[in-house]
């Protein structure tokens, strides 16, 4: 084969786009028989016998799909990350609105809620053993059923009054003590003169 006749098959194969190319028969017998040669080289150069290495089969199976989807989550994750938010928190009745999108409303529905779970919270405490305080929570219970009670008027004392009924009383108190105190050295001095005269009279005898 010449020179021209290599180049005007290559250029017919260019021109027809025919890229198979045709496998020569003596070129795959030598590969085989390098290939042989190969295994038992491997089994004579290792000191014991090693098998021939794995040659691929193709096997066909049939009823199964085309594309097998695995999952990457391995078997040891609890299934909590796999659920959705709503179901590991309860999601909120009603629309989610932010704070300037709140109408009266909603900030009234949110205040009740507010005062319910802190009426709950009170109640699930322990209550405080102070005695003053447990005075002070009776006095506050008996005000507010006498106030839901009808034909009931509950008077509050102004402060005024009874600043001047505590410096009334003040006053009397002093007065009375000025009182006593007048009245009380004129029988101390009685009772001193008294006593020195027995005294001297016990001398005498």
């Amino acid at each position: 084969m010449s020179l021209a006749q290599v180049y005007e098959q290559e250029y017919l194969k260019k021109q027809t786009n025919d890229k198979t190319e045709k496998k020569d028969e003596r070129h795959e017998a030598i590969r085989q028989m390098m290939q042989n040669l190969f295994v038992d080289l491997d089994a004579l150069s290792n000191f014991r016998f090693t098998p021939k290495p794995p040659v691929p089969e193709v096997t066909i199976v049939n009823n199964l799909p085309a594309i097998l989807i695995e999952e990457v989550v391995p078997t040891t994750v609890s299934d909590s990350t796999l659920l959705a938010p709503e179901e590991v928190h309860l999601r909120p009745k009603g629309d989610i609105k932010a704070n300037s999108e709140r109408t009266d409303t909603d900030k009234k529905h949110a205040r009740r809620l507010l005062k319910h779970k802190l009426k709950l919270k009170s109640k699930a405490t322990p209550k405080t053993t102070n005695p003053e305080e447990e005075e002070k929570e009776e006095k506050r219970t008996l005000l507010k059923k006498l106030g839901k009670m009808k034909n009931v008027r509950i008077e509050k004392a102004d402060k005024n009054r009874s600043s001047e009924k505590t410096g009334r009383s003040s006053t009397k108190f002093f007065q009375q003590l000025q009182q006593s105190t007048l009245t009380n050295p004129t029988t101390k001095r009685r009772h001193s003169d008294q006593t020195t005269v027995t005294d001297s009279k016990r001398l005498k005898l």
